[in-house]
This record gives structure tokens, C-alpha cells and sequence, in this order.
């Protein structure tokens, strides 16, 4: 099989295409490309200027520059009128809307949501019985979807209508959108507009009654607005997670002798999560929109221009990572990674994902020796998520000792 540094040869900056089947798949070489011959790239599908340094991509906290106002999505702005949720909103609103939500997923609140995260993770290993499965459809998917049910406070008995609609809201990231995705984001909003009434009326203690309630400058959210931060917090509560599940999954199957060190040695689970979110972060871009014109590597980026920040090639600069295509659970500042984006935009449920993760990974190791492909994989088909849609594996469980003595 050629390898990516004989590809990478091939890779001419003038023909490069974001957002074409081969590219998706596999992004890394022309990251590599961009880095090296072009940190400033005027991509002609939607006119986007991508930065893939690692310093580059740091400007993300250039709120001087910059507004999140007109939405993440490379592949186009949203439409004047569209409520915004918290990723699209500028400070100083947007320091206040985090704050708000800060209070369901701080370090306090997430640690008190592990035993509920724990046996959520529990049942849905519990549930597989076959030597083969899908591990995403059996526990990378619904395990985190579970969680981010109770947390919102939503009945999990939708958890396959959660499933489509937030699979329609990330396709549609980074391409045209669907009918159909329309029709399922439709059906998502009013959703979470009967569960914020009932809210209203009837308060619980979950993340939705939260937003319905809490006062931001002296009055609450409107409808409208609560309905789009439920709509994000949905999706990205869980979406991304569930790619970040998947790709240590294939990292465990395709790496020798990993599944075996990391099980035998369980203080290395963090060093696996940070060096999956690294080297496949499970957004590997996002778009910002410039307030001023600023020249960087010598071209001129224009007022009103949409810039992506390749997050997925940030985290595999040789300037900040040595071999950095490379798997290490010794690496030094493997956190330098910007997986969970970067500034005051950083993913609110980090420390979640991160937890889900390990959780993940304790499980996994405590019923199993170890894990390889039972099918071809199929991967997202996106230039902005990176995961699995399917992932069937064959795996070896444990034999447990009988504990009858007479046998």
C-alpha cells in the first residue's frame, strides 16, 4: 500500500479539493501539503482561507478579528434569522452563555455525573452478547447518547429519532445541505420546543430547565433561543464523543501490541485519549468569519472572509509535535492538541468526553483481551467529522475463572 509521504508527493496545492471523497477519508497528506507550501489556502469550493499551522490555527482566540456569529460550518454561513446557540455568539454575550451552562458541566458537576455515566456505560456493555458486533451501533453511539439524555433531561425512549437527527445536523457540515436533513433538523427543533414548554411549566433538575429558567442580563432566553441551544447541545453532547469512541477503537485494533500495554497498565488511558483526540480529533475543522482585512504568510485575507482553522492539522505539526503522525503515551504536551477547538470557544463538554472515554476504555479492557476488524469499517463521509458510521469488530472476551467449587 503507498504510503502517505509517497501520496504527499502527488498532492499539487492548485488541484487540492477539501471537500472530495478521497480527501475525507484521508485528510493527512494534504495536510501535510498545506503546512508546508501553502499555511494560507484560498480553497475555491466555498472560498473558505484555511490556516493548518498549529500556531495559525491558534488565532482562534482572535476575537478582535473574528466572529463566531455567522456559524462554524465551512460550507456556507447561516441565514439572517437563524437563532444563535452558544458557538455562535461573540463576547461578551457569549462569556455569559457560558457561564450558564458552565454550571451543568463543571469539573464539580462532571464528577458528580460519573456514577450515572458508569453504569450507563455498564448496561450498554452488558447488552452485547456476540463475539461480533457493531461497537459503534452497540455501545460508541447510544452509551454517550444515554448521558446526554439525562443530563438535558430527555426520555431515552428517542434515542434512534436522536440518532438521525444529529446524524443529519453533522453530515450537513462542510456540504450543501439536504432535503431530507432539513426535514429531520425541522423535527429535531420542534422536539426540543414541546420538551422546553413543558420546562416552563413543570421545572426539573436537567440542563434544558436550566436554559428555560436562568436569567442572562437580567431576562431569560427566548424561545427561539433555547430551542437552538438545545438543538446544539443535543448534537455535539454526543456526536462528537461517539467519533472520539470510535477512532480509539480502530487505534486498539490497528496499533500492535496496544490493547495489551493499555490494559495492562491503566494509567496509560489518559495518554490513549489525548493521542486519539490528537491524531484524529473528532472535528477536524471550523469556520470563523473575519470583522477586519489581515495579511498572514503574505496573502491578504479580506474583511467579511470565512476562515477555516484545520483543527485535524494543528494536531500533527512536526514545528509542535516530534514524529507526529506517530502514536506515543510518552509524549510530552500531547494537551496541545486543539481536538476541542481552542479560546473561548473550547468545547464546553470536554471534560465529559474525556470522562466517557475513559470509562470506555476500563470497560472495554476489563471484559476483553483484544479486538480486531470483523468488516470493513465505513467512515464518515465529511470534511469536517472524523469517526465511524459503522465499526464491526470480533472480540476476544475474557474467560472468567468458575467460582463453583465443585465443579
Amino acid at each position: 500500500m503507498m504510503s502517505d509521504e509517497s501520496r504527499e508527493a502527488e498532492i499539487i496545492i492548485d488541484d487540492i479539493d477539501l471537500f472530495s471523497d478521497e480527501y475525507q477519508i484521508k485528510p493527512f497528506p494534504t495536510y501535510r501539503a498545506l503546512r508546508r507550501e501553502c499555511p494560507v489556502f484560498h480553497e475555491p469550493t466555498y472560498g473558505n482561507f484555511v490556516l493548518s499551522r498549529h500556531t495559525d490555527v491558534q488565532r482562534l482566540r482572535d476575537v478582535e478579528w473574528l466572529s463566531a456569529a455567522h456559524g462554524v460550518d465551512p460550507a456556507g454561513r447561516f441565514p439572517p434569522g437563524t437563532y444563535p446557540d452558544v458557538e455562535r455568539t461573540d463576547p461578551p454575550r457569549h462569556r455569559r452563555l457560558r457561564t450558564l451552562l458552565n454550571h451543568s458541566l463543571s469539573p464539580k458537576a462532571v464528577r458528580e455525573w460519573e456514577p450515572d455515566v458508569r453504569r450507563i456505560f455498564e448496561e450498554h456493555f452488558d447488552a452485547v452478547t456476540a463475539d461480533d458486533f457493531d461497537v459503534v451501533d452497540a455501545i460508541c453511539y447510544p452509551a454517550p447518547a444515554a448521558v446526554m439524555c439525562e443530563i438535558m433531561g430527555f426520555p431515552e425512549s428517542r434515542r434512534d429519532d436522536y440518532r438521525r437527527w444529529s446524524n443529519a445536523l453533522m453530515s450537513r457540515l462542510g456540504r450543501d445541505i439536504a432535503r431530507d436533513q432539513r426535514d429531520a433538523l425541522v423535527e429535531m427543533s420542534r422536539f426540543i420546543r414541546r420538551e422546553a414548554k413543558q420546562r416552563f411549566d413543570s421545572p426539573s433538575d436537567d440542563l434544558l430547565s436550566t436554559l428555560v429558567h436562568t436569567e442572562l442580563e437580567g431576562q431569560r432566553l427566548d424561545e427561539n433561543e433555547v430551542v437552538a441551544h438545545g438543538v446544539f447541545l443535543l448534537a455535539a453532547g454526543h456526536e462528537t464523543t461517539t467519533n472520539l469512541l470510535g477512532s480509539m477503537v480502530m487505534m486498539l485494533i490497528k496499533e500492535p501490541g496496544l490493547f495489551k500495554t493499555v490494559a495492562e497498565n491503566r494509567k496509560l488511558i489518559p495518554a490513549l485519549i489525548e493521542e486519539t483526540l490528537r491524531l484524529e480529533a473528532p472535528i477536524q475543522a471550523i469556520c470563523r468569519t473575519t470583522k477586519t482585512e489581515k495579511t498572514l504568510h503574505d496573502v491578504s485575507i479580506p474583511e467579511d472572509a470565512r476562515v477555516m482553522f484545520a483543527l485535524g492539522s494543528a494536531g500533527r505539526d512536526p514545528e509542535v509535535f516530534d514524529d507526529p503522525d506517530s502514536l506515543q503515551l510518552d509524549r510530552d504536551g500531547m494537551r496541545r492538541h486543539m481536538a476541542f477547538g481552542y479560546g473561548d470557544h473550547i468545547c464546553l463538554g470536554s471534560r465529559l468526553a474525556r470522562l466517557e472515554a475513559s470509562i470506555f476504555l476500563e470497560l472495554l479492557f476489563d471484559r476483553y483481551t483484544s479486538l480486531s476488524l470483523a468488516a470493513d469499517p465505513t467512515p464518515w463521509q465529511s470534511s469536517v467529522a472524523r469517526g465511524f458510521h459503522k465499526l464491526p469488530v470480533h472480540a476476544h472476551a475474557k474467560e472468567h475463572p468458575c467460582t463453583d467449587s465443585t465443579a
